[in-house]
């Protein structure tokens, strides 16, 4: 976060910088002469590259230019595979551009030490020279994050593919029964009431009834909220046989609700889960937390539900065709079989940074579908 911050004040920096540098050479060179000038430093400047000299100065100009290239050229491919920003492309160009300026710059010394002797136009010559030397920073400072930055997310997308690819079945499965493992038991209040003893016949009928005024119950909150708690939390609710000389127990359930599910996840995961959840409110959604999950709903219709993956994770659940996303590096499972994920089948998991960042990539894709535009 505090490399981003930096950044943006070093790139205000160097576009305010780079106008008045470029206003400054054309005051310098003459009204009307600034692009025949440049016409003739670039004719200049290939014709003194492509006739080899050699001497000390040519190749140490040859040497900065080829690697500053195939340094671009790296830095581009890597921004391709990993699906970079549309302005991060922008990063290779300008650090080439940094380069090549200060290479002239460098190569106009004469010119402008003779320039700086003279009183009306030294503060105009430090000016550029200090210009281009913070240009240059610039240059090398995106380079060297932005690098940096691309080898993360490649990391992070290989070990996520080979994660994906190299678990066995036998694998998955002990990871299930651990995640399993770890999920916090629903909460059982007991309650002890002695009444008089009813004929076991009248107690099954009984039983029977409230079952199934139950299941009209869920079904109509069902059709009103259409929540479902998840599989994890049903919990079989055994029918009751009383016996001449028993007592009836009464059991009350207690389900936890997603807030208390994921309090105990750790703080990094709480944190993608909020800037997730923040990224989809700008959209103009509403967010409505049940005890299945939050699910964010616009003029009626679900586009998104976040959902915990056992104890140290979430599923994100996208009103998307899952069909249209086969051939795409995106990891996205299908959920359509489930009758509470019809509106949102497909779901991908989210643990790392990398996974954030497809997701935000996936609200914008489900929002843009759905014409919505997202308010800063």
């Amino acid at each position: 976060m505090l490399i981003k911050k930096i950044t943006s004040v070093l790139t205000s920096v160097f576009v305010m910088l780079t106008i008045l540098f470029f206003i400054l050479t054309h005051i310098l060179v003459g009204e009307g002469l600034i692009l025949p000038a440049a016409g003739l430093l670039i004719a200049g400047s290939l014709s003194y590259l492509i006739t080899p000299v050699m001497d000390v100065g040519y190749l140490v100009v040859a040497a900065i230019l080829l690697v500053s290239v195939i340094v671009a050229i790296v830095w581009l491919v890597k921004l391709i595979r990993v699906k970079a920003k549309f302005l991060e492309f922008f990063q290779p160009f300008i650090f080439l551009f940094s380069i090549v300026l200060t290479l002239v710059v460098v190569g106009k010394r004469d010119a402008l030490q003779t320039l700086y002797a003279a009183e009306a136009t030294r503060l105009t010559v430090f000016y550029l020279v200090g210009a281009s030397l913070f240009i240059m920073a610039y240059g090398l400072h995106l380079m060297v994050f932005g690098l940096v930055r691309v080898n993360g997310l490649s990391v992070d997308a290989n070990a996520e593919a080979k994660e994906l690819n190299t678990l066995s079945e036998e694998e998955i499965r002990e990871i299930v029964k651990d995640e399993l493992s770890h999920i916090q038991p629903v909460i059982v209040k007991e309650t002890v009431i002695k009444e008089e003893v009813v004929p076991a016949e009248e107690v099954v009928e009984e039983t029977e009834e409230a079952e199934e005024a139950e299941e009209v119950e869920e079904v109509a909150e069902e059709l009103v909220e259409e929540e479902v708690a998840p599989i994890e939390e049903v919990v079989e609710q055994p029918v009751l046989v009383a016996t001449e000389g028993e007592e009836v127990e009464k059991v009350d359930f207690e389900r936890l609700t997603f807030e208390e599910r994921i309090a105990s996840f750790d703080e990094d995961s709480l944190e993608k889960y909020v800037e997730l959840k923040e990224y989809m409110l700008s959209y103009g959604v509403k967010s409505r937390i049940s005890s299945s999950g939050d699910s964010f709903r616009a003029n009626r219709k679900m586009f998104f539900k976040i959902t915990n993956s056992g104890n140290s994770g979430f599923k994100v659940y996208f009103k998307l065709d899952l069909a249209s996303y086969a051939n795409t590096t995106f990891p996205l499972k299908d959920a359509s079989g489930i009758k509470m994920y019809e509106e949102v089948p497909a779901f991908m998991y989210m643990k790392s940074d990398l996974s954030l960042k497809r997701c935000k990539e996936l609200v914008d894709d489900v929002m843009f579908a759905n014409g919505f535009v997202r308010k800063d």
